[in-house]
């Protein structure tokens, strides 16, 4: 070798020495990353709080109003406002069903694209009554509570006032006493313009 060489075959080492670093850097830092969540951003934009894991209504046996067998698989694909009530709808019950009834209205063309939707395992002749003069638009379904509790044992739930789900049935987002209904306004806003059902 040649010393008019020597910078050629050094140039070259160089240079794969840089192709490699080029491959096997991103490869390390993002094992890193995954293995030990260093970089990883703690803030969302969301104000509900992410249910995790998502869980699928349709696993529960669920009924309608009038008792019959349904899924949401059955209905048109909406984004859903879900308020539960297990036992007999409390004050907090009746005050979710109104934020929920405000929020939806405040939606303004975008109402069509979104359903409340009431889950109870029964209705009281009171509830009855409440839904019928305030709350006619709301879906009523009905639904097993030990069942329902089995479903939401297996995620981060925390009793929250009403869920989101999106419109393949999936319950996604909670929201609790500290959470306003702009709070819910503003994730709703969110997911509608950044979606479209099918």
């Amino acid at each position: 070798m040649t010393n008019a060489e020597i910078p050629a075959v050094r140039k070259l080492q160089w240079s794969k020495w840089l192709v490699m670093g080029v491959i096997l850097v991103p490869m390390v830092v993002a094992y890193v990353i995954y293995e030990t969540g260093l970089g990883i951003p703690t803030n969302t934009i969301n104000k509900g709080v992410l249910l995790n894991p998502p869980v699928q209504i349709d696993s529960l046996e669920l009924r309608d109003r009038d008792n019959q067998p349904m899924t949401m698989a059955q209905q048109p694909q909406k984004w859903r406002l879900l308020v539960p009530a297990m036992s007999a709808c409390d004050d907090a019950c009746v005050e979710a069903l109104y934020i929920t009834r405000q929020v939806h209205t405040r939606l303004n063309e975008k109402y069509t694209r979104v359903e409340r939707v009431f889950l109870v395992a029964d209705l009281d002749s009171a509830t009855e009554q409440l839904i019928a003069t305030e709350h006619a638009n709301i879906q009523v379904v009905k639904v097993d509570p030990s069942a329902w509790a089995a479903l939401l044992a297996q995620t981060n739930y925390a009793q929250g006032r009403y869920l989101m789900m999106d419109p393949d049935g999936f319950l996604m987002m909670y929201y609790q006493d500290q959470h306003t209904g702009n709070d819910l306004l503003a994730d709703l806003k969110r997911m509608l313009k950044f979606s479209r059902e099918h």
